[in-house]
């Protein structure tokens, strides 16, 4: 499981904010406590991370050692994640410059795979209020990158 999902857990996990890492660690570990593996694993592994970080955010305590600790992570792409027309530096800025929720949505539908339903159920939204947000997400990157890489703007969106 670890080798399946990891990589794409993090990838997720980072666009809900800090201790990316350590929550990803958590939801894995409570996977391992589970008698069933769950039918859908990459949702429930997000949803379990994302709720590890609410909960820590929600003691500031806990939180600001933790992120004291862990301290703010830029790569948010391993090597090799992103084509050569596109770096990861500018797409992290690009990433971080989107609200939140456009963010998260963009991030679990195109790396995470996971569809407008399940990321719903994770964010506690509507599939449509889901769709929208990554629609919305798409046409500021576009806007962004359409100048300086033309395939990106040329890309077709990700449907499911």
């Amino acid at each position: 499981m670890w080798n399946q999902h990891a990589e794409r857990l993090l990838l997720i996990v980072r666009g809900f904010g800090q201790p990316a890492e350590d929550a990803v660690q958590e939801a894995f570990v409570r996977l391992a406590t589970q008698d069933e593996v769950p039918d859908e694993t990459l949702a429930w592994l997000v949803r379990v991370a994302r709720n590890q970080l609410l909960q820590w955010w929600r003691s500031d305590s806990r939180s600001r050692r933790r992120e004291s600790e862990c301290g703010p992570t830029n790569d948010w792409f391993a090597e090799g994640m992103l084509d050569d027309a596109l770096d990861a530096a500018t797409v992290t800025e690009g990433l971080q410059q989107l609200p939140d929720d456009k963010r998260a949505t963009l991030m679990m539908h195109i790396w995470g795979g996971l569809s407008f339903e399940q990321i719903a159920a994770i964010l506690g939204v509507s599939r449509s209020t889901a769709h929208r947000h990554y629609t919305l997400a798409m046409e500021e990157l576009r806007t962004k990158f359409c100048s300086s890489n033309n395939s990106f703007a040329e890309s077709p969106d990700h449907e499911s």
